[in-house]
């Protein structure tokens, strides 16, 4: 009995393999539009975004945003050992602060920090918000840290000042609690019974309320008030 020749493993034809060309082609083109598209909102988003080497720590990548925020222009915020020119912009008192939290971000934790700087541009002191990741190679090491960096310096300054209405407020109301005492006080010393005391206590009450609003009213006001 004559045997054949041996069966051949199918090979896949030109019709077969342009349709697999074509979408491997069609998913690199969409990969190229989505990291287009990426770039394209980092370049215009108004917080910096940055990258660092997780060794090194020396800015790999910044956003057109860091001129801005930082008075400085990236070309020259790349250059020579960009950690320790980075580093000399942030407070003093803030410094031993943002260190730790980058060691953090190193060791692997995300951490969300604020922190000042003064730009060298014009002396003009801004608080920043940045929240710092690890970015991690096949390995699992940590070969860079990314982060998010934002000017918060008018939320701050907003703080502060309802911080300072806040004081101011409390001080009011110290001071009238201490006057409505007094009257109080000095009422039940005059008065020879509880009728007369009360008598004259709502009168003096009410004239002190008079002139709280007087006050409001007119802040410069001058009044003598005889209680």
């Amino acid at each position: 009995m004559s045997k054949g020749p041996p069966n051949k493993p199918l090979e896949r034809g030109p019709a077969d393999v342009k349709p697999a060309l074509r979408g491997h082609a069609h998913a690199e083109a969409r990969l190229r539009e989505s990291d287009e598209t990426l770039r394209d909102v980092a370049e215009a988003a108004s917080d910096v975004l940055w990258a660092r080497n997780a060794d090194t720590l020396q800015w790999e990548y910044l956003t057109p945003a860091f001129d801005t925020i930082y008075g400085m222009s990236r070309q020259k915020a790349l250059a020579g050992d960009n950690f320790a020119t980075w580093i000399e912009l942030v407070l003093p008192e803030d410094r031993e602060h943002v260190l730790g939290q980058i060691e953090r971000i190193r060791d692997g934790e995300r951490a969300t920090f604020q922190y000042r700087i003064c730009r060298p541009a014009d002396n003009e002191i801004r608080w920043l918000r940045d929240s710092g990741f690890p970015m991690r190679d096949e390995a699992g090491k940590v070969a860079h840290i990314g982060g998010v960096g934002q000017d918060i310096t008018r939320q701050k300054e907003a703080e502060e000042q309802q911080q300072a209405h806040f004081a101011e407020l409390q001080h009011h109301m110290r001071n009238t609690l201490a006057v409505i005492r007094s009257i109080v006080r000095r009422t039940m010393e005059k008065s020879e019974s509880l009728d007369e005391a009360a008598a004259h206590l709502e009168g003096r009450i009410n004239a002190f309320a008079r002139v709280q609003a007087a006050i409001t009213r007119r802040p410069s006001i001058e009044i003598n008030l005889a209680l």
